[in-house]
């Protein structure tokens, strides 16, 4: 297994963590609507992170990367989840990113 690989599995098993923690904080005490919103961006924020890296396409990547840091600043709990999957994601968008043979000249 190669580093686009790993890079690529790593992404993948990041946002997949990301919604299960989120889904996992989500009834705590305190619900409301915009709760409900907030993790369903910053899931979805993830997951455009983990398709710009399967994909091996660095903006779209990068879009999901700094919606989480974003979004993961918003509330301290969160982000707590948030903010390591951000660098994950960043980490394997480096090591997935176009190498010469795929990049157009």
């Amino acid at each position: 297994m190669g580093y686009e690989e790993l890079g690529r599995s790593i992404a993948v098993i990041a946002a997949t963590a990301l919604t299960f923690a989120l889904l996992a904080l989500l009834p705590r005490p305190g619900y409301s609507t915009s709760r409900f919103v907030l993790f369903g961006v910053m899931a979805g924020a993830g997951w455009v992170g983990a398709f710009g890296v399967v994909t091996n396409r660095l903006g779209v990547a990068l879009v999901g990367v700094i919606g989480l840091f974003l979004f993961g600043f918003w509330q301290f709990t969160v982000g707590l989840a948030a903010l390591p999957v951000a660098v994950a994601l960043l980490v394997s968008a480096a090591a997935t990113g176009p190498t010469r043979s795929n990049a157009t000249a």
